[in-house]
């Protein structure tokens, strides 16, 4: 389990992915070479990965959620082969279905996994796929890490943070855009693909594997994430922060009151990702939670106090294969990038 430092140094990074050990230290209180230790030993230990990913939509191209039945026994072996995919994400094992979401930065991609590759697939029973149409904020904080600093530290952190390098909110991703969306290079591609792996890889050594320069190497990336093309994710392990129950919530929401519970489920402590979809089921969010306790006041307390909650369904994740690009072990620690 990880202690108050390392929680502290988890909301650096949410703050700015590429902040310096040595900045990091300046608002914690730690010395440069103690920080970089305990981030090392995060990573090693499977408890967090920093990385990067586009925004297809923004690009462009959907983001889809997929319920998919599996043949009976076969979920989990469905589950294994989505999560190789580099297209999806958040792969998870429920008790009688595959859930995941399908990021396709153009229709070409989309048809091909949903009208080609999944009906041909012979482990596939059946599937619906929604697509997300608006991403409603999380205006909460990382498991309310903020209380965990002083008011000198958290001035300290919005002094050094680097705002470019935050993890992306949600509403930010979907503001309305003009023009045509942005257009990747080969470049492009070669840098996302680096970041993927390591968003926090020094500029001079991504810069000689891409032929730029370092400055220009940061420039660009800096470019991307303001036209919307690229954002900066951190994979955790929840288990190891200590809120090892995951759960789907799917629900039916009157139209009307759809933005508005959409924005106030965001503002639930424990939950995750909220957004609006299409099909029977207009809402989707995730929440981790401690226990089943915990859960049963998420439900009735928080979710039972929104207007429009009338129609839920909660789903527990009995295992969660993937996240945003890790894969996660037996353990429930994460353990490669994709």
């Amino acid at each position: 389990m990880i202690d108050v430092f390392d929680r502290m140094i988890i909301h650096c990074l949410s703050r700015d992915i590429r902040m310096p050990f040595a900045q990091i230290g300046s608002v914690i209180g730690l010395s440069e070479q103690t920080v970089a230790r305990r981030y090392q030993m995060l990573v090693g230990g499977g408890v967090i990965r920093c990385t990067a990913l586009v925004d297809p939509v923004l690009l462009g191209g959907t983001q889809a959620l997929l319920r998919i039945t599996p043949l009976p026994g076969r979920g989990g072996t469905l589950a294994a082969a989505l999560a190789q995919h580099p297209d999806m994400s958040w792969v998870s094992l429920a008790s009688s279905e595959v859930i995941c979401v399908h990021r396709s930065e153009n229709t070409a991609d989309q048809e091909r996994m949903l009208i080609d590759r999944l009906p041909k697939t012979s482990l596939v029973q059946s599937f619906s796929a929604h697509l997300v149409i608006s991403r409603y904020p999380i205006t909460t904080e990382l498991f309310g890490a903020s209380g965990l600093f002083s008011a000198e530290q958290l001035a300290r952190l919005d002094d050094v943070a680097d705002p470019d390098f935050a993890m992306a909110d949600n509403s930010e991703r979907d503001r309305d855009r003009v023009g045509d969306p942005p257009v990747l290079t080969a470049t492009d591609r070669e840098i996302i693909a680096i970041l993927a792996r390591d968003a926090r890889m020094p500029f001079t050594r991504i810069a000689s594997r891409v032929s730029l320069t370092p400055t220009r190497v940061a420039s660009r990336i800096k470019e991307l994430v303001a036209d919307g093309a690229l954002y900066l994710d951190v994979d955790l392990a929840n288990t190891a922060l200590g809120s090892p129950m995951a759960v789907i919530v799917f629900g039916r929401v009157p139209s009307r009151l759809l933005p508005s519970t959409g924005a106030a489920i965001g503002a639930i402590d424990e939950v995750t990702f909220v957004c609006a979809t299409t099909g029977a089921s207009n809402l989707m969010a995730s929440i981790q939670a401690r226990d089943t306790l915990h859960l049963h006041t998420i439900i009735t307390e928080k979710f039972g106090a929104i207007p429009g909650t009338d129609d839920l369904e909660f789903v527990p994740i009995l295992q969660q294969i993937k996240q945003a690009r890790a894969v996660v072990d037996d353990a429930r620690t994460l353990i490669s990038l994709r």
